[in-house]
């Protein structure tokens, strides 16, 4: 299961979450440590991690932790922790699927 319906806990929408990984799978595998995100938090997390260099566990975590608190240095002010939204946003081309 690839996108369920929720909040995303960066942006707090309503609607379709995606599956990020939040140690790259292109040098961690398949970890399981996963985040529920939606589409548009999904690119941005994406630009701020390196794409060709492996970051220690630790350096993933503290990322992932400033980048959800809004306090990473890579990320536009008016981008920062958005205020709570309660619209549903479109789906992708399969659709969501709800958790049971």
């Amino acid at each position: 299961m690839g996108t369920i319906i929720g909040f995303c806990p960066k942006c707090y929408r309503m609607g379709c979450l995606t599956r990020h990984h939040w140690l790259p799978q292109r040098f961690y595998g398949k970890t399981g440590k996963v985040l529920f995100i939606c589409h548009d938090c999904h690119r941005e997390i994406e630009k701020i991690l390196p794409l060709n260099r492996k970051l220690q566990v630790e350096e993933y975590r503290q990322i992932h932790k400033e980048w959800l608190r809004g306090n990473h240095p890579n990320i536009p002010k008016q981008k920062q922790r958005t205020q709570r939204r309660s619209h549903v946003t479109r789906g992708n081309k399969r659709g969501c699927q709800v958790l049971h």
